[in-house]
């Protein structure tokens, strides 16, 4: 009697395991690593997507906010109410008594009723301007300063405020880095904005005449025996974002200075139509020197009509 195969009678007709043969798992490997690969490029694309978008809100609003308030600042310039006295206030654009280190590429000074502390009167001394913080402490950064002097007792020959006291010594490189060094050192007296490349202000007539890189309301203009105002002020300025500002350097800062000041004395300031800050970061695109932080600049533009002009 022969006998029968025995069967484990809880798996009928099963058969034995086939394993993956060495080219089988190679190939899965393969198209794994290329999905994983795939993935991480969406993955590496849409962070900097994001990245991007969050570095342009960050210089959109910071700009925005910086022209708000120079417009309040600018809007209200004032002149003597006699305008034959010029013997104190003042409107001047790229002042001789400024240091040139101060003019990335332009500074612009004057008196406002913006006081905050009105004991003596409202009109306070306002001015910005672009330096390089250089100390060694951090790498080179730029920021605006925003010059601010509250209104003082005329007998006070100590205080920073000297337009009427002494109108031709009110704005001094002594006083400037006192009231505005924007350094740490001096807990950043007078420190506005981080990160501003370079500002530049263009005086215009009532025809819309471009009054050049210099303007002193103490002086007539050419068409003019009367002293005045300009009617309106063109304020442009260029900010970095604060991941590119991390790749300044000593070298980039030379770059950027001098590029603020081509800017400046270029043709486009008789072109209406381009900001010095708009030239300025065609310029920096265009330009393989600034390839590290030219995707991060931004240029902003606004023109702010002076009421008091005159």
């Amino acid at each position: 009697m022969s006998s029968l195969p025995v069967t484990d009678p809880r798996q009928p007709g099963r058969r034995p395991a086939r394993a993956f043969s060495l080219l089988e798992v190679l190939v899965a490997t393969t198209i794994l690593a290329v999905i994983v690969s795939l993935l991480g490029s969406i993955m590496s694309a849409v962070s900097a997507s994001w990245t991007s978008a969050t570095d342009r809100t960050e210089t959109g609003l910071s700009a925005r906010a910086i022209a708000d308030y120079i417009q309040t600042d600018l809007a209200s310039a004032q002149l003597p109410v006699n305008n034959a006295d010029q013997s104190n206030l003042q409107f001047i654009l790229n002042s001789a008594n400024v240091p040139a280190d101060y003019k990335n590429g332009d500074a612009l000074f004057w008196q406002s009723p913006v006081a905050n502390d009105t004991t003596y009167g409202d009109v306070a001394e306002v001015g910005y301007f672009v330096k390089w913080i250089t100390d060694s402490k951090s790498l080179p950064k730029p920021v605006l300063c925003r010059f601010f002097v509250e209104p003082a007792t005329s007998g006070s020959a100590s205080s920073a405020y000297q337009i009427y006291q002494s109108p031709a010594n009110w704005l001094t490189k002594e006083i400037i880095d006192t009231v505005a060094p924007g350094t740490s050192d001096q807990n950043y007296a007078g420190l506005f904005a981080e990160n501003v490349i370079g500002i530049w202000f263009r005086c215009f007539d009532a025809q819309g005449n471009d009054y050049g890189r210099a303007f002193d309301s103490r002086a007539a203009p050419a068409d003019s025996t009367k002293l005045r105002l300009p009617c309106s002020v063109q304020v442009s300025f260029v900010v970095v974002d604060s991941r590119n500002a991390a790749r300044l350097n000593s070298t980039l800062q030379a770059a950027l200075a001098t590029l603020a000041s081509s800017v400046s004395e270029a043709a486009v300031s008789k072109d209406k139509t381009v900001s010095p800050a708009e030239a300025f970061v065609t310029r920096a695109h265009g330009d393989s020197a600034f390839k590290s932080i030219a995707a991060g600049l931004k240029a902003h533009t606004t023109t702010v009509s002076l009421v008091n002009a005159r």
